[in-house]
C-alpha cells in the first residue's frame, strides 16, 4: 500500500514538475520574441480628419510566428519635411511618409489661404519636394490617399474644354512625380463632392460609399474571400496610367477599380436661385482606384483614390440642402446622407495597415491580418 501511495505521489509530483516548466518555457518564449517597429510619419492636417484616423488605425500589433510588429507614429509637418527638427524626414527615422487627405499642398497660393501652417513652403517648395523623392529613392515607403495619391503622381489629366480656372492653375503646382501615373480629379466634377460639405454635427454623413474590385492576387488582398470592398470615397481620384520617360519610375500594379459613378450613386447640383440648374457630372467608374508601384527600383509606394482609414456606410438617403458651408467657394446649397447603417471606424483598418506594411518589405505571410466583417 506504501508503495502504490508512493508511486502516485511520484506521478503527481512529475506532473506539477513538467506543466511548471511547460509555462516556463511558454514564458520564455514569449520574453524571446523578437520585436520589429515600423516607424511611421504621417503629414498632419489642420482641415481633414484623415491623418488622425490613420494613426488611430496605426495604433496596433500583431504577432507572425515569433516576431511581434508595431506600429511608431509620429505627426510630422512641412518643417519636418523640409529636414528641419529633430523628427525630420530621413530614412534613418523613418520606414514610411503618410499623406492622405491633404489638399493644401497643391491648392493655389498655399501660404496665402493658410498662413499659420506654410511658413516653411512658398519659394522652398521645391526642397520640400525632393526631400520626399529623396526618402523614398533611399527605400523609404509612401503610401498617398486621395489627396495623398494627387500628388505623388505626374499631375491631373484634364481635357482643355472641361478645364475651370482653378484646374487650369492648379497645373502650376509641381508633383512629387513618383509614381507613373495621371489623376482624373477635376474641381468641377469630382472636387464637388469635397466643396460642397456642411458645417454640421457628428451625425453628418459625407462623401459616397462606393464598390471596389480588388485585386485578390496582390499581397494586401491575398486571402479577402470576395472580389469586391465597399469603401468611403470623398472626392478622390482615379488614377491613370501615365507616359513619363523617367527611368526611376516603376510599373503600375492595379489594386482596385472604381465600380459605381459617384454622380449616379449620390445625384448634387449647382444651384441658382433656390433651383439646380446644372448636375455635377463625374467619370472616374471602371477607372483605377488604388495602385502598387515602386520608385527608383527601391521605396515601395501604394496610392488610392478614396479612404479606407475611414469607416464607410450602406443604406440612407442623399439629400441637397440649404445651408452654411465648411469651404465657401460655390453656391449655398450642401449635401449629406440622413437614415444610414454606418460601419464601425475600423471596417476597412485592416486595407491600410497592409497597405503600410507591404510598403516596407515585410514578408507578404507577415502583413496585418485581414480582420474583415460582412455589413
Amino acid at each position: 500500500m506504501y508503495n502504490k501511495l508512493l508511486s502516485v505521489a511520484t506521478i503527481l509530483i512529475l506532473l506539477v514538475t513538467t506543466f511548471a516548466a511547460s509555462q516556463a518555457l511558454s514564458v520564455n518564449n514569449m520574453e524571446e520574441l523578437e520585436e520589429i517597429e515600423i516607424k511611421v510619419a504621417i503629414y498632419d492636417s489642420p482641415i481633414f480628419r484623415s491623418p488622425k484616423n490613420m494613426n488611430k488605425a496605426l495604433n496596433y500589433s500583431w504577432n507572425i510566428d515569433d516576431i511581434k510588429y508595431t506600429f511608431k507614429t509620429t505627426f510630422i509637418s512641412d518643417k519636418e519635411i523640409m529636414g528641419i527638427g529633430k523628427n525630420k524626414l530621413t530614412n534613418d527615422n523613418y520606414d514610411v511618409l503618410i499623406i492622405g487627405a491633404e489638399s493644401r499642398q497643391f491648392l493655389i497660393n498655399q501660404k496665402m489661404l493658410f498662413p499659420n501652417d506654410r511658413e516653411y513652403l512658398g519659394l522652398n517648395s521645391d526642397r520640400w519636394i525632393n526631400n520626399i523623392k529623396e526618402f523614398i529613392a533611399n527605400g523609404g515607403g509612401y503610401v498617398g490617399h486621395c489627396g495623398g495619391a494627387n500628388i505623388a503622381s505626374q499631375g491631373l489629366l484634364i481635357k482643355p474644354d472641361k478645364a475651370s480656372i482653378f484646374d487650369i492653375l492648379s497645373l502650376r503646382i509641381k508633383h512629387l512625380g513618383v509614381a507613373n501615373i495621371y489623376v482624373n480629379d477635376q474641381q468641377t466634377e469630382e472636387w464637388q463632392y469635397a466643396w460642397k460639405i456642411p458645417l454640421g454635427n457628428k451625425e453628418t454623413h459625407v462623401g459616397v460609399p462606393i464598390d471596389l474590385s480588388v485585386n485578390q492576387s496582390h499581397a494586401i488582398f491575398n486571402g479577402y474571400p470576395y472580389s469586391l470592398r465597399n469603401v468611403l470615397w470623398f472626392a478622390g481620384p482615379s488614377l491613370l496610367i501615365g507616359d513619363a520617360k523617367d527611368e526611376m519610375l516603376g510599373d503600375i500594379v492595379p489594386l482596385a477599380y472604381y465600380t459605381e459613378e459617384p454622380m449616379e450613386k449620390a445625384p448634387l447640383h449647382m444651384w441658382r436661385f433656390n433651383k439646380p440648374f446644372y448636375n455635377i457630372k463625374t467619370d472616374i467608374n471602371g477607372q483605377m482606384a488604388g495602385i502598387a508601384t515602386v520608385y527608383n527600383d527601391s521605396g515601395r509606394i501604394v496610392l488610392f483614390g478614396p479612404h479606407s482609414e475611414y469607416g464607410t456606410f450602406t443604406g440612407g438617403n442623399f439629400t441637397e440642402f440649404r445651408g452654411f458651408p465648411r469651404f465657401p467657394f460655390y453656391d449655398n446649397y450642401y449635401y449629406t446622407w440622413v437614415d444610414v447603417n454606418p460601419t464601425p471606424d475600423d471596417y476597412n483598418y485592416w486595407i491600410f495597415r497592409r497597405s503600410v506594411a507591404w510598403v516596407t518589405y515585410i514578408p507578404d505571410e507577415a502583413l496585418p491580418p485581414i480582420e474583415y466583417i460582412d455589413w
